[in-house]
């Protein structure tokens, strides 16, 4: 909950910094998780998952910010306004799947 507070929406930057601490927990409770049914640790596990293929998606647009440099008129202009909506998407995608990830209970508190 501190990584990813409820009452704050976060920047691509800011997802990204957590990438490591989101990645370390969801592997750490891989062999904790096996003790509860797959359905329950599932129903906590997953959402937190989607998150972080969001965060290596958002990375995999900052692979392409430098091509926008190499092209010109139309096509920068192209290039740019799709990496913006694709960002914007995926934020927006995040957003969602971050509030579902910190409503779900946890597993091991029932």
């Amino acid at each position: 909950m501190d990584a990813f507070p409820p009452e704050k929406s976060l920047t691509r930057q800011e997802y990204i910094e957590q990438q490591y601490r989101l990645m370390r927990n969801l592997y750490t409770g891989v062999g904790f998780a096996s003790l509860y049914s797959m359905e329950e640790r599932n129903n906590f596990r997953l959402p937190w998952a989607d998150l972080l293929q969001g965060i290596d998606d958002l990375l995999m647009l900052e692979l392409l910010e430098p091509l926008v440099e190499k092209l010109e008129g139309e096509e920068r202009e192209q290039l740019e306004r799709w990496l913006r909506r694709q960002e914007s998407s995926i934020l927006h995608a995040m957003e969602q799947t971050r509030q579902i990830s910190i409503e779900a209970e946890p597993y091991w508190q029932n």
